[in-house]
């Protein structure tokens, strides 16, 4: 394990990496390690690797998990912007009920329950549940423009950023997706290597 002397390279990525015992992962604590397991089966780790391949795993890792943390945020304020447009729609549905204009208040709490059933989905589907509230609310855009062409221009800044906000996290979704197929194929990279060096040995 680390030496508890020095700064646990795991969190700083700085210092030098010192395997105490070849049974525990150094990098994720994962025990016992299969016999003579040059990676760790959990993590890739190379545990048996020179210091310079575990400094550069360490340092990957660190970058992979700072880029799925980016990644993951803008994530969550797409969702966020789902759940806005659903309570901005439940509001104005609920105002126009208050004056009595049932049709409009029905149809904007119907629009206001779409968002937020979208808001949910997206933490389990977040690519087609925020490709679907952007279409979503560029047809209303579009719709509300052919009534009143002016209201195009009204809350110009708001739509763009609601807009910016949904296409970079459908973009989010896209890098997330590529980090983990790349880990995988990094996974079975490390696993052929290392029974390979099994086979050597």
């Amino acid at each position: 394990m680390a030496s508890s002397s020095k700064p646990d390279p795991r969190r700083y990525g700085t210092s030098t990496v010192r395997v105490r015992d070849l049974k525990v992962c150094f990098y994720c604590d994962s025990s016992p390690l299969p016999g003579e397991a040059f990676f760790c089966p959990s993590c890739g780790f190379p545990q048996r690797g020179t210091e310079p391949e575990q400094r550069r795993f360490i340092l990957n890792k660190k970058q992979m998990d700072k880029n799925v943390k980016e990644t993951e945020a803008s994530i969550g304020i797409a969702r966020i912007v789902l759940f806005g447009l659903g309570l901005l729609n439940g509001g104005i549905g609920a105002w126009w009920l208050s004056n009595e204009d049932r049709i409009g208040g029905i149809t904007q709490l119907v629009v206001a329950a779409i968002y937020v059933a979208l808001g949910l989905w997206a933490g389990k589907k977040p690519f087609p549940a925020l490709l679907t509230g952007l279409i979503l609310y560029l047809t209303f855009v579009l719709l509300t423009a052919i009534i009143n062409p002016l209201t195009l221009f009204s809350a110009i800044i708001i739509k763009i950023a609601i807009v910016s906000s949904l296409i970079y996290g459908m973009r989010a979704v896209k890098i997330a997706e590529n980090m983990r197929n790349r880990m995988k194929v990094q996974k079975m990279d490390l696993s052929a290597t290392s029974e390979n060096s099994s086979e050597n040995g």
